[in-house]
């Protein structure tokens, strides 16, 4: 458990990711949503992955992502069945944006 001030806590959150970064090595962020990512982490994301969103939670999304958000909802709607068989990815390294098929666990 990390103890210490918010300010404390970010400053260790940017030291482990400029860390692995140097390191390549990955770090996964899980979040339900997106406004509980530090706005660093958001501004260094080489991929995203968005499973299906609600009308309502776009009050709520980060202002950098909403755009990335709006399309990934759009993509959504036109999935005809079984949402949580898809995943949309974002990626500009890999110069992907899309609907990707996930095997259900």
């Amino acid at each position: 458990m990390l103890t210490g001030s918010a300010a404390d806590f970010g400053r260790r959150e940017d030291g482990l990711i400029n860390l692995s970064r140097q390191k390549e090595q990955t770090l996964l962020f899980i979040v339900q949503e997106a406004r509980q990512l530090d706005v660093n982490i958001v501004s260094q994301i080489d991929v995203l992955v968005i499973k299906e969103l609600s009308d309502l939670s776009r009050g709520f999304e980060r202002p950098q992502l909403r755009a990335v958000a709006d399309k990934a909802r759009a993509a959504f709607a036109a999935v005809e069945k079984k949402h949580q068989e898809w995943a949309w990815v974002y990626s500009e390294r890999a110069n992907h944006e899309g609907l990707v098929r996930n095997e259900l666990a």
